[in-house]
């Protein structure tokens, strides 16, 4: 204990170059030669860094390691640690007293299957592994320690913080009970500062970061630090309880840094620090060296640690109003250009007033609107935001004003002058598609800058048109609703009309400066008739049916006629001559006179 109060001593004797941070000039990361690396601690005696690597190549499944840099961030002789199992290590922290490294290796489940153990192993600061516990399974956790060897474990699946002895007995469970938002769902990091105050991040809720204090031999909670930012990493500076959170807030990894009464005084990283895509359980840790106040941030994405500084001032962000030409009649969208500069904005909005009243004040009487979204990161971006209720015709001057950590930039004025009060175009065109009960209206509209309140087609038949105009007649919406300056083709589709009619249609629209109706134009439905409506169509002739029959047997040729006997007729007898039978006449006797 005598030992790190001396060093505690000395770290705050070190001068603090605030009020705010940087990326060091120098040598501003490094690497890890490709490897992915997660959680991180400072040993303060040493000054040696720690960083874990969950494995060297995950498809292969080849184990992790814990590398230990020196205070300049050159890895040491005997980096990195190992323990020659399946070492997927997640989250580290160092015993402020003892120096020994309490590093977490997890269990990893992937597409090419399931590695790891859920195992706490201690390792001396020259990589020696020693004992081990296991506690519940966590996904990846950033561990925290105190001068009493206890340690710190963020359970995301258990949705606690478990706080072993060094040899692994489990001594206290810390629930959240009483915090704003509910009791822990995923805390994922943990951090203490040199009075024994706990702090720990949340991954549910949009993230929150809270602080706890020993009461009874307990944690309790104490304030919430941040909520809804995405907090998914925290860290402390032992020498004055600066306080840092990594969060996810606005699309890009940043960290907002607290003074020790939970006052806010810088916000930096993002555009630099990459944001992870794995999940916010992935997202870069945190550890800060007591004695430079140096500040050392994961970052998975990039392969490397970046290393921020305190720097004298944090510089202000700029900002340039942009050039606009209003296409409408009453609203625009106004633009400008801000680079944050890699520090938090904490005010971005516009500032319009009319000709007349910036030529007499400038922007005293002017009104403001906030930035659509905040910028942030380090590179130029566009801040906008939609102006509406102008008038048409005017002419308005605005600005840009945005405010960050190192002070506030306001963009030069610009003016621009709405489109003049005009009435819409409106154009019949001619209707298509036509049947006899339906037909397609088109036509062409030019909004002239003026917000549509009004777009659609009147048509009647032709004999109500010529008695009375479009008095009877049915209306029908328009689509698409015409905006701009261009022409637009609007269209609608009618129906129930009827057949072999005459009709008369038009468009008309209406905008803030007045309606505007289009000629009228003439169409027809066709008359009903066999070839459009079938019930007109006398009924077909249907073809007899024939009943089919079989197809006729030609008689047998009648076998040749037998010889019929031979009858000879009275006075005629039969007789053979030349071999065939014939009748003769029979030869008359004369009649015998008497004797």
């Amino acid at each position: 204990m005598a030992l790190l109060v001396a060093t505690m001593a000395a770290a705050a004797s070190s001068a603090w170059a605030g009020p705010g941070y940087g990326l060091e000039s120098g040598k501003s990361s490094i690497n890890l030669a490709g490897e992915v690396p997660h959680g991180i601690a400072i040993d303060q005696v040493s000054q040696d860094l720690y960083v874990t690597v969950v494995s060297e190549e995950l498809a292969a499944r080849k184990p992790g390691y814990v590398a230990q840099f020196d205070a300049s961030g050159e890895p040491t002789e005997d980096s990195p640690f190992r323990t020659g199992g399946e070492d997927l290590f997640a989250g580290v922290a160092v015993n402020p007293v003892t120096e020994d490294i309490y590093a977490y290796q997890t269990v990893v489940v992937t597409e090419f299957g399931s590695g790891g153990t859920s195992k706490i192993t201690s390792i001396s600061p020259s990589g020696v592994a020693g004992a081990s516990f296991t506690p519940s399974r966590s996904r990846a956790p950033q561990l925290a320690a105190d001068a009493s060897g206890r340690v710190y474990f963020p359970n995301d699946i258990a949705g606690s913080v478990q706080v072993f002895t060094s040899s692994g007995e489990l001594k206290e469970t810390i629930l959240c009970t009483g915090c704003p938002g509910g009791a822990f769902v995923e805390p994922n990091s943990a951090a203490i500062d040199s009075t024994g105050n706990l702090y720990v991040t949340d991954l549910s809720g949009g993230g929150r970061a809270i602080k706890f204090k020993r009461s009874g031999g307990a944690y309790v909670y104490d304030s919430v630090l941040q909520s809804g930012e995405g907090a998914a990493a925290v860290g402390v500076d032992p020498s004055n309880d600066g306080l840092f959170v990594g969060d996810l807030g606005g699309g890009n990894y940043h960290i907002a840094a607290y003074d020790s009464s939970g006052v806010q005084f810088d916000d930096f990283g993002a555009g630099i620090v990459g944001t992870p895509t794995l999940g916010s359980f992935t997202a870069g840790q945190l550890a800060v060296n007591a004695t430079t106040h140096k500040l050392y941030v994961t970052d998975p994405n990039a392969r490397k640690v970046w290393i921020f500084k305190p720097i004298a001032s944090v510089p202000p962000p700029t900002a340039t109003t942009s050039s606009i030409s209003p296409s409408s009649q009453v609203e625009t969208t106004l633009k400008a250009t801000v680079n944050p500069l890699g520090h938090g904005i904490t005010d971005c909005h516009f500032q319009y007033t009319d000709a007349a009243d910036f030529g007499a004040n400038g922007f005293a009487n002017a009104t403001s609107l906030g930035c659509t979204s905040t910028p942030n990161g380090s590179t130029p971006v566009q801040a906008s935001r939609l102006l509406t209720g102008l008038s048409p015709g005017a002419t308005y001057d605005y600005r840009i004003v945005v405010a960050g950590y190192g002070g506030t930039a306001e963009g030069s004025a610009q003016a621009f002058t709405m489109l003049p009060p005009l009435a819409p175009d409106a154009t019949t065109g001619s209707a298509t598609e036509i049947t006899k009960s339906a037909a397609t209206l088109r036509g062409t509209v030019n909004a002239r800058g003026g917000p549509i309140s009004n777009c659609h087609f009147e048509y009647t038949t032709s004999a109500d048109f010529e008695a009375s105009g479009f008095t009877k007649a049915t209306s029908i919406d328009c689509l698409p609703k015409p905006n701009g300056t261009s022409d637009i083709s609007v269209s609608a589709k009618v129906a129930s009309l009827t057949a072999g009619t005459s009709y008369r249609f038009r468009v008309l629209a209406t905008n803030n400066s007045g309606p505007t109706q289009g000629l009228d134009q003439p169409f027809a439905t066709p008359a009903e008739t066999c070839e459009n409506t079938p019930a007109l169509c006398p009924p077909p002739v249907v073809p007899p049916t024939l009943t089919p029959t079989s197809t006729p047997t030609a008689p047998a040729s009648p076998p040749p006629a037998a010889h019929k006997p031979l009858k000879c007729h009275k006075g005629f007898k039969k007789k053979t001559v030349h071999g065939k039978p014939k009748c003769v006449k029979l030869k008359k006797h004369p009649k015998r006179r008497g004797h």
